[in-house]
């Protein structure tokens, strides 16, 4: 089961570099648009190629994972002060 979950992450990982690569070329936004999805690869990638030989790998990717949830929670129910854009939609 391992072996097929660490398969899927490297299809999920290619496809994600791929986007990385495409908005990059496209975006005129540069890399620090990108900062966020270039540290979610960076960390899964290390995941990958370490097959959980260090412990602290995955350690440190659920407490990231936690972090953004709550964050996406905050940010949700507006319990977090940020700047807003007028005239944007927020569902």
């Amino acid at each position: 089961m391992k072996r097929l979950a660490f398969w899927i992450l490297g299809v999920a990982l290619v496809a994600q570099i791929a986007w990385i690569a495409i908005e990059r070329v496209h975006s005129q936004r540069g890399w620090s648009g990108l900062l966020y999805p270039l540290f979610v690869t960076i960390g899964f990638t290390a995941l990958a190629l370490t097959r959980e030989h260090f412990r602290f790998i995955p350690a440190l990717l659920r407490i990231f994972i936690g972090i953004a949830f709550v964050s996406a929670i905050c940010d949700r129910f507006r319990t977090v002060r940020r700047a807003r854009y007028t005239g944007s939609v927020v569902g």
